[in-house]
């Protein structure tokens, strides 16, 4: 065997060496998680929702204002083209993303412009516009290549968006089966209100 080894020396290198260098790669990506604490606070933000459904009578706006999340309904236009952000949580604990609900009044032929509709399970919370959340991770929108054989077999890139902290990176999964054009960060859930 030692033979063996001895004249095959360079074809030996040659084959164990990628292998080596793969396992490494492999190691080191995954050592960010190990090293780095996990996240431990949730997001919300909306997505662009380009349906080609029929027009709503209302378009609701999503912002944070003093602290608090708030859905603002507004009569749409006549040309409305059936635009509907929809408002997620991206859930820390479970690292999963779930739709929140608005609750739209009963009568929205009569609704004045500008009216607050109350966003389900979401009425205590604190929410920290910074991009930078309390224990470190930020929220990043980033474009993905697909590197030079994507770049030769496929047309474009991907957008990707993830929560990253001394390079962990907890990408955020799509509940919608597609991945989202664009997301509008909203704020971090910091804390409950009295």
């Amino acid at each position: 065997m030692k033979k063996l080894l001895k004249e095959n020396f360079v074809l030996v290198v040659g084959v164990s060496l990628p292998v080596v260098v793969v396992v490494l790669f492999v190691v080191a990506s995954g050592l960010p998680k190990k090293w780095v604490a996990p996240p431990r606070h949730s997001f919300v933000f909306t997505t662009d929702d380009y349906s080609h459904r029929n027009r709503a009578p209302v378009t609701v706006n999503f912002d944070v204002h003093e602290g608090r999340l708030r859905a603002r309904v507004y009569k749409s236009p006549e040309n409305h083209s059936g635009y509907e952000p929809k408002l997620y949580l991206y859930d820390h604990q479970q690292q999963a993303v779930r739709r929140l609900t608005v609750d739209l009044p009963k009568d929205l032929e009569h609704i004045e412009d500008g009216a607050e509709a109350r966003v389900a399970g979401t009425a205590g919370w604190e929410i920290d516009t910074s991009h930078k959340a309390p224990d470190g991770y930020e929220f990043r929108d980033q474009y993905h290549r697909r590197g030079l054989v994507g770049e030769i077999f496929y047309s474009g890139s991907r957008r990707r968006q993830a929560i990253v902290k001394s390079g962990a990176v907890y990408p955020i999964p799509d509940p919608d089966g597609r991945y989202y054009s664009h997301i509008n960060f909203l704020g971090w859930v910091v804390g409950e209100r009295p």
